[in-house]
């Protein structure tokens, strides 16, 4: 019931990206995966012993009967075959030379797969050259304040603030609130429309890499002291996150055969697939330009240190692994570095981080179009700031 009750919010998720094509692409991904997995397949039966290697290496089994009842843990559960299975048919595509992913690249190769493989997924060079077509993910703790000049211009008159919204503000903004809701991302906060009780207020904005290309933010200032915030000191400012370069660079040069993969997890351009809790969701209310109000139920980008909670979620899942996977995997946020000391360790490796991440609770995925699998050190050197951070 979890794994299907996780699906549906995986609807809910890609039906609230907003990013242009991203979706289309998405779903070509996912119907050659579940294409791949449904193919009877005859032949070498190297990569079963290889994904057995993997799970005794892990210290887990295939052959659980119940489940853990705790939602942070990953296992045990009667699914990590599939699991393993998926993750491994995901990772192996990108190993053209290795005997083990064989059977999922002649697949890949086959004349079923055209489409897909023409996308430009197995492309990683001319992928990086464009950046995605989608707003930052800097949150209000941590945007400059020069961002919301115009904003607090606008905010300063005496007049209650939906009454003056501009309208180019309001034709940015009310689309884009409609589709989050129509989603089910977003939901009418039952509360009184009022920034003393409402934290945020959505705007429209441009950032520098569009300019031509308004966007929803929301301010999140806390302008009557109604919600104090203090972080764990177990969260972690951006500016003290691992580096990908450095570490990268330091793994290279004691192995000359090293082969890197930068996964990312999925994420929408305005929130990240996390769930927000019942009673935590007051934090993300927001007023629209009407003075409605509304609360997320995921993670919202623009809330207050948004980046300390995916890098605290996606590193407490590591954690699980640490044990195992070393200094082979650090990450940033939401962006994975994992390191081998050749295609087959990095193969072995990557299908380790992909499996942990994606099983239970099912809510997390790695974003194959954002993602470089087996890819060498220059290649690294070669990336944009954006694809590093």
């Amino acid at each position: 019931m979890e794994r299907d009750r996780a699906s549906s919010f995986k609807d809910s998720f890609h039906a609230g990206d907003l990013e242009p094509w991203h979706n289309a692409k998405y779903n070509l991904i996912q119907e050659t995966l579940r294409a791949i997995l449904k193919t009877p397949h005859a032949g070498s039966t190297d990569w079963i012993f290889f994904i057995a290697e993997i799970l005794e290496w892990l210290g887990r089994r295939g052959d659980y009967d119940d489940s853990v009842q705790d939602p942070q843990y990953p296992w045990p559960h009667s699914f990590i075959v599939q699991d393993i299975v998926q993750a491994f048919a995901m990772t192996a595509m990108f190993f053209p030379d290795s005997d083990v992913a064989k059977l999922v690249t002649m697949f890949v190769n086959s004349s079923q797969c055209d489409e897909f493989r023409k996308s430009g997924v197995f492309d990683p060079k001319e992928r990086s050259k464009v950046r995605p077509d989608r707003r930052t993910r800097t949150s209000y703790k941590f945007r400059d304040g020069e961002f919301w000049k115009e904003w607090k211009e606008f905010y300063k008159m005496e007049r209650f603030f939906a009454d003056v919204y501009p309208m180019e503000w309001r034709l940015t903004v009310r689309p884009i609130i409609a589709h989050l809701y129509q989603a089910g991302v977003i939901a009418p906060a039952y509360m009184q429309n009022h920034p003393e009780v409402v934290l945020g207020v959505a705007t429209a904005n441009t950032e520098p890499h569009r300019p031509d290309k308004p966007d929803l933010f929301i301010n999140y200032e806390d302008q009557y002291g109604s919600f104090p915030m203090q972080f764990p000191s177990t969260f972690v400012l951006p500016s003290k996150w691992p580096e990908v370069i450095p570490t990268a660079r330091s793994f290279s040069s004691k192995h000359p055969t090293a082969r890197f993969a930068l996964l990312r997890l999925w994420s929408a351009p305005h929130y990240y697939p996390f769930m927000v809790g019942l009673f935590n969701r007051p934090i993300t209310s927001f007023l629209d330009s009407r003075g409605r109000s509304w609360e997320w139920k995921f993670v919202p980008k623009d809330m207050p240190g948004s980046e300390f909670s995916v890098h605290q979620t996606t590193g407490k899942r590591l954690d699980v692994l640490k044990d195992k996977l070393g200094d082979r995997v650090v990450h940033r946020g939401d962006l994975i570095l994992v390191m081998g000391e050749d295609q087959d360790d990095l193969l072995r490796y990557c299908t380790a981080v992909v499996f942990a991440m994606q099983t239970k609770p099912w809510l997390r995925e790695i974003d194959l179009w954002k993602s470089f699998i087996n890819v060498d050190f220059e290649f690294l050197l070669d990336l944009g700031s954006f694809w590093l951070d």
